[in-house]
């Protein structure tokens, strides 16, 4: 209710939706694999299908919401090397995507949404669980890759880091909880986030790709020691 008043007098409204979802996500009140429908968004929000349309389609191009199937629920464990793999992929696309965002330059709405998603996770751990979960920082962190990717504008190269994006939001690890891990997104995340999107602004598109490999190499250890729950 409280994401819900917040963005009450928001105009569009499928702008508004948009927010009250992606904040719902990031909140975890809309848990992991959870399902719902256009209709009973519709009716729970008081409007017509059109504009929820519209905003589920922005936060499925975002990466946040999917298509559920069954092949979606179990387990399933991968080796290292399948991780260490999948890794090395995902640091090859993503230096690409930022290569071709500082070449192409971000508008000024790309930029605001950008810095506003990494000022999230710079207030991160002084917010606490009620605003946003450990899930949902995750997702916020996945969301900012995604939008980059987006950015590109090459649709193929998005798709790709959309697929192996969703993978890698799968792994969980004991390490992201951690003392020396939890802050990382304050302390180091963050940070080369500002860097990179710094370097984006200067079309320096040789320091753009080079930020991002580095902050994805940081966070190796907490994807290839964990395990994948699907």
């Amino acid at each position: 209710p409280e994401i819900v008043e917040m963005y009450k007098d928001l105009k569009p409204t499928h702008n508004r939706i948009y927010r009250i979802i992606r904040d719902s996500i990031f909140s975890g009140k809309i848990k992991t694999n959870e399902k719902f429908t256009e209709e009973a968004i519709s009716k729970a929000l008081g409007c017509s299908r059109t504009p929820v349309r519209t905003a589920l389609s922005k936060l499925q191009s975002e990466g946040l919401l999917q298509h559920m199937t069954k092949k979606n629920i179990g387990y399933q464990e991968y080796s290292e090397k399948d991780k260490r793999d999948l890794l090395t992929l995902d640091m090859l696309l993503e230096a690409k995507s930022a290569e071709l965002v500082a070449r192409k330059g971000l508008s000024a709405d790309e930029l605001e949404m950008l810095n506003e998603i990494n000022q999230m996770l710079y207030s991160h751990s002084t917010l606490g669980d009620s605003v946003i979960s450990e899930f949902g920082v995750r997702d916020l962190h996945m969301q900012f890759h995604l939008l980059i990717a987006k950015y590109s504008g090459n649709r193929f190269l998005y798709k790709e880091i959309v697929n192996v994006r969703t993978l890698m939001r799968s792994f969980t690890s004991p390490k992201a909880h951690d003392d020396k891990h939890k802050d990382n997104y304050q302390t180091i995340i963050a940070p080369l986030h500002e860097k990179l999107l710094l370097a984006i602004q200067n079309h320096d598109s040789y320091l753009a790709s080079l930020y991002m490999q580095y902050e994805i190499s940081c966070a190796k250890d907490v994807y290839i020691q964990g395990s994948i729950i699907k």
